[in-house]
């Protein structure tokens, strides 16, 4: 998976950081790749291969199956899998995913109802502001993925301390995959919220980020959500790959 440079997302991920609710501190971000592997992707890929293979042979993985990658008997299915896996590597390079299995993941078969929830769950952090920024939002998005071209997969935690939305402090979080095999790109929605009393967040980034809150108390009064210079011109037409992979970290 190659990260792919898109002015589009870059800015919807600056107004997704350092969001401060009445629970914590919101952070998230939106990034695309391209399905063109690198060595990471292929070592993997090779890795995890072996692995579902012996299963195959144990018969622990049988042609029958009605998950959201249906069985993983298939090459194709397991692709898609491992697609998705080694996206979650680049995205959060201190963590390993490959320990993830095809039941922490759930294809979504309506892209409205899924467009509805990261909707309502950001409004609620946001009072009435973020619908003035969703349709911008979304449309940045669609015009790196095509959303109607997309399958489209959640993420449901659940590996403990190897997770980084299972980790003590987060209240909640949102992961989403919109996959265009067409295009060969996928991008990954992901936000989470944590906690004030949170060790993950130091005692003087609380400080700052609490005086904020106190005096603020609103996305409307946030400069970087008032400001619509970024998007009035699009640039997602000038995408490029990167050979690093793009390193952020909550």
């Amino acid at each position: 998976m190659k990260f792919l440079n898109c002015p589009g997302l870059e800015r919807v991920t600056e107004l997704l950081s350092g969001l401060i609710t009445g629970t914590g501190v919101v952070n998230g971000k939106v990034e695309a790749y391209s399905e063109k592997p690198i060595k990471s992707d292929r070592k993997l890929a090779k890795s995890l291969e072996q692995q579902y293979t012996q299963e195959i042979t144990k018969g622990l993985i049988t042609r029958q199956g009605s998950g959201s990658f249906g069985s993983l008997y298939e090459p194709n299915n397991r692709k898609t899998l491992i697609k998705l896996i080694s996206t979650m590597n680049h995205s959060f390079p201190e963590y390993d995913f490959s320990s993830v299995r095809e039941h922490h993941f759930n294809r979504e078969n309506s892209l409205s109802k899924v467009q509805n929830a990261i909707n309502i769950t950001l409004n609620s952090c946001v009072d009435d502001y973020y619908p003035e920024k969703a349709e911008v939002i979304w449309t940045e998005i669609d015009d790196v993925i095509s959303l109607e071209d997309c399958q489209v997969y959640s993420y449901i935690p659940g590996l403990s301390e190897e997770d980084p939305f299972s980790q003590l402090g987060v209240v909640w979080s949102m992961n989403y995959f919109f996959v265009n095999t067409k295009l060969k790109r996928v991008i990954y929605f992901t936000t989470q919220c944590i906690s004030f009393n949170s060790e993950m967040i130091n005692e003087q980034e609380f400080e700052e980020q609490n005086e904020w809150f106190q005096s603020e108390n609103t996305w409307n009064k946030n400069e970087k959500w008032n400001n619509n210079s970024s998007y009035n011109n699009n640039n997602n037409n000038n995408i490029e790959e990167e050979e690093t992979m793009f390193d952020f970290q909550f």
